[in-house]
Formats: structure tokens, C-alpha cells, sequence
């Protein structure tokens, strides 16, 4: 089993706590290909790409180009994003984190694959961003990452459809947030992605291996509703 996050914009690279252990990124070529496509790229081309203004695309633009130099950290404890908030990583056990860098993945618009140990930089980038002209960075990316994901039998999806669409399973499990407000569903971004990470942090602390074993629950006050959700999608109502 794998859960799927997406990344946050805002980053503070840092490391977990009495974890000495740190994990390369799996894809160094391809991740050496984007960076050395960026490096190339004038400040205008920054600010269009990037839809930046001048003085912030100057700075991404520096940042790339010295990228081998920049700080870097775990994954898990670098995005600090309402979702990784949400996570709770300061609660973790030793056993909580060896728990996530197995069934953890965050989907990276520059690293592809990301386990909770693997070493981040405090990069931007988006898979929407035009790197190369040929080809976006979907099709960049999505047979590499079918590929990691292609014996896998149970896929738990708590990333934002701009990353989740790149990965074609069917053992894929959509998992849905809704508010009840005056007797209309709605979904709110902010709530979604603090489900997110709670779901996250629900699944790690209580060592669930099984989709099965999320249903009929009540998480955080969002209960499981059993006629809205499907074999492959799982709905949650406050």
C-alpha cells in the first residue's frame, strides 16, 4: 500500500528530529535534466514560465543555476504546506517515521518520487510550469512514475488532481472531503488539504495497511458516508 500527497508551495528546508538516516532521490538524472533546462533560461523567460515578477525571477533563476550548492533536508519536514501541518510529523515515533518511508510517497514536479527521508532542496516548481518545449512536464514524468507505482495493489490518493492525474491505476482510492453547509456539500480547499494531512497522520499512528480499514470512521469529524463513496472513492462529511 501507498499513499499519494502532493507537494506545498512553501518550503523551510530542515531535517526530523533524531533521524539520522537520509534517503538519495531516485530519479538524479531526470532531476539533473530539468535543473540544467531552467539554468538556461533568461529572466524573462523566468517571469513568463514562472509568472514571476522580475526581481523573484532573477532569484529562481540564481537559485538553479547554483543548485548543487543549496541547503538540503528531509522531504517529510521541509514542506510546510496546511496539508504537511496537518501531518504532525513533531508527534512521530521512530517507528511512525520507518512506518511513512515505506507507504509515504509525495509527487514532485522536479524530484518525481519523494519518500519521506529523501533529501529536498527548497526549489519552485509546478507541474503546469512549460520547462521544455517539446514536452510538459506530465509527459516528462508520467512513465517514470506509472512505472514505480505498476505492482502496486492499493494506492491511497490524498494529493490535489493537478498531481494525482499524472498516475494511471486502477487500484487507485480517491478520498473525498465534504462540508455540510445548510444542507449543501461543498468542498473547501483550506479543510481538504488539512484532511489531507490528518488522514496521513491518521494512517501512520494507527499503522493501516488495508483501504478497507478507513472505512466507517470518523475522521476528525468528517464521518465515512457509505452511499456517496464507491469501491474506488471514499467520502468523508462534516
Amino acid at each position: 500500500m501507498k499513499i499519494i500527497i502532493s507537494p506545498s508551495k512553501t518550503k523551510k528546508i530542515g531535517n526530523l528530529l533524531e533521524i539520522n538516516e537520509y534517503k538519495k532521490p531516485i530519479f538524479k538524472k531526470e532531476i539533473k535534466k530539468i535543473v540544467g533546462e531552467i539554468s538556461t533560461f533568461s529572466f524573462i523567460q523566468m517571469e513568463n514560465k514562472f509568472k514571476l515578477k522580475e526581481d523573484k525571477a532573477k532569484k529562481l533563476l540564481e537559485f538553479y543555476k547554483n543548485f548543487d550548492k543549496r541547503k538540503k533536508g528531509h522531504s517529510l519536514s521541509s514542506y510546510s504546506g496546511i496539508a504537511f501541518k496537518s501531518i504532525g510529523i513533531k508527534e512521530f515515533t521512530e517507528e511512525d517515521i520507518k512506518f511513512a518511508e515505506k507507504h509515504l510517497i509525495i509527487l514532485s514536479a522536479l524530484y518525481g518520487i519523494l519518500t519521506p527521508l529523501t533529501l529536498i532542496k527548497e526549489y519552485r516548481l509546478d507541474m503546469v510550469n512549460p520547462i521544455f518545449s517539446n514536452k510538459s512536464l506530465y509527459e516528462f514524468w508520467k512513465n517514470k512514475i506509472n512505472e514505480y507505482f505498476v505492482n502496486e495493489k492499493c494506492i491511497i490518493n490524498l494529493a490535489s488532481k493537478e498531481y494525482s492525474k499524472i498516475i494511471n491505476s486502477e487500484n487507485i482510492y480517491n478520498f473525498e472531503f465534504y462540508d455540510n453547509i445548510d444542507g449543501n456539500l461543498k468542498q473547501i480547499s483550506t479543510n481538504s488539504k488539512k484532511m489531507r494531512g490528518y488522514t496521513v497522520n491518521y494512517i501512520i499512528k494507527n499503522k493501516i495497511t488495508k483501504v478497507e480499514n478507513l472505512k466507517n470512521i470518523s475522521l476528525n469529524g468528517y464521518v465515512y458516508d457509505k452511499e456517496k463513496s464507491s469501491d474506488r472513492k471514499y467520502v468523508y462529511i462534516k
